[in-house]
């Protein structure tokens, strides 16, 4: 649990028991977001206090326990389950692991809407079923590139957890070739285990100065003229990293006609200049989070073996270690993806 003006502390609070509608569940393995992280740091320094505590945890897996009264089962009792992280309350539907009136999965217990539940294929190990959440949101955001050609160039800006989950989501669409610009040595290594044809190293190439390597020509400096803007764009990028000032880098560096789908959360003010997009006729898109049965698409795929989710696990622990993973994946860029495991 986090407190205002405090650090993340394990505490011992009752059982939650189900009402209708609920279900009481487990939790086997929930990944650390950046959400949480960020959520984490706002709630310590008092931003988001009110007094009562958060527990944190939204990319879960659970085993199904109980039901509450007149709820009709939709998942085994002992079978294991994942859901979009949401839950219905006499206040409201609330965010799960990011409101005192739905505490998350870095718990032993919790309750979840029982109508959201989604099986989990038989023998996909815990861990990976609880990745099919961040993976989820790699598929919106690859959808939101749009019916264009299988063979349209796309450039993924930062290799953690969400834009490796977009590079894993235009390979398993066919989409491609892909380009991966990221700072940290690990996360490149992960970005070419899953299946990124070219990765760089922004610190000593600009992922801007390779269209060609791409096959993507950038010699037309106006759409007034013949070939400016095509009925496709010719390359869409994907910004993954949530970056103050990244926007207008790309603006600046891409060619005419292109699709930038912006999924990194950037909390800061940003500037852009946006005559840069109007001559280019650019398309600026935003994505946010994915659809449910996006979620249950990629649970399957990564049950039937066509998502490798091993690059992306670079760390387990139990409750106690949960304090020490937030502030890892506040400061360490050799972390991709933290699972809490509470039974550890």
């Amino acid at each position: 649990m986090v407190r205002g003006g405090g650090q993340v502390e394990v505490v011992v609070v009752p059982d939650p028991t189900p009402g209708p509608g609920q279900a009481l569940v487990r939790s086997l393995a929930c990944g650390v977001c950046g959400s949480d992280v960020h959520f984490a740091e706002l709630v310590r320094a008092g931003a988001l206090d009110d007094g009562v505590g958060v527990v944190l945890g939204h990319e879960f897996c659970v085993e199904v326990v109980d039901y509450g009264p007149a709820t009709e089962p939709t998942v085994p009792i002992g079978g294991l389950a994942c859901s979009v992280p949401y839950s219905a309350g006499p206040g409201g539907t609330e965010l799960v692991g990011f409101s005192p009136a739905a505490p998350g999965a870095f718990a032993d217990y919790l309750l979840l809407d029982a109508d959201k539940l989604v099986d989990v294929p038989f023998g996909l190990a815990p861990e990976a079923a609880a990745l099919c959440e961040p993976l989820a949101v790699g598929r919106h955001a690859a959808g939101l590139a749009g019916p264009t050609d299988r063979r349209t160039p796309a450039v993924v800006l930062g290799a953690g957890p969400v834009g490796l989950s977009v590079v894993l989501a235009l390979r398993a669409a066919g989409r491609g070739p892909v380009l991966v610009s990221e700072l940290a040595a690990v996360r490149r290594t992960a970005a070419e285990r899953l299946g990124a044809d070219i990765v760089v190293n922004p610190a000593e190439r600009s992922p801007f100065a390779l269209w060609d390597m791409l096959g993507v020509s950038d010699g037309v400096p106006s759409p007034l003229l013949a070939g400016g803007v095509g009925r496709a764009p010719p390359v869409t990028v994907f910004e993954c990293t949530g970056t103050p000032g990244m926007l207008q880098q790309i603006l600046d560096g891409v060619p005419i006609g292109s699709r930038i789908v912006v999924v990194g959360a950037c909390v800061d003010a940003d500037a852009i200049v946006p005559a840069t997009g109007v001559v280019k006729e650019l398309e600026l898109v935003f994505s946010f989070a994915y659809r449910p049965g996006e979620l249950v698409e990629v649970l399957h795929d990564i049950a039937g073996g066509a998502l490798d989710v091993s690059p992306l696990v670079t760390g387990t622990v139990g409750l106690a270690g949960v304090a020490g993973a937030l502030d890892a994946l506040a400061r360490d860029p050799s972390h991709i993806k933290i699972v809490v495991r509470p039974g550890l």
